[in-house]
């Protein structure tokens, strides 16, 4: 949640579907992998509702795009173009939102 990171495909090593999220593996010199959490749903609402979680689909997807070059996109992204962390914003409207329930509550 605090910052976007870029990993180019040919650094991807592995990719995991982990109980707190997915865990993303990269090789190379001084390579750290990348854990994305809060992705992930509770193993017992997935069996209750009797859906595959969606998590997984994004690692299939990510598995498929590493596995054939064909489906990547072809153009290199821009930093504008990567998204940008929520953490901040989200603590700051939290914040106001806990704030104003306490002085109106």
């Amino acid at each position: 949640m605090r910052r976007v990171r870029h990993i180019p495909w040919d650094e991807l090593s592995q990719v995991w579907l982990r109980d707190r999220g997915i865990r993303i593996d990269r090789s190379g010199e001084g390579a750290r992998g990348a854990e994305i959490y809060g992705v992930v749903a509770p193993a017992w609402l997935n069996r209750r509702f009797r859906r595959r979680p969606e998590a997984l689909w994004a690692v299939d997807g990510i598995r498929a795009l590493q596995a054939d070059p064909a489906l990547r996109p072809t153009g290199e992204s821009a930093p504008a173009d990567r998204g940008r962390p929520v953490g901040l914003p989200l603590l700051v409207v939290n914040t106001a939102l806990a704030l104003a329930l306490l002085v109106l509550g």
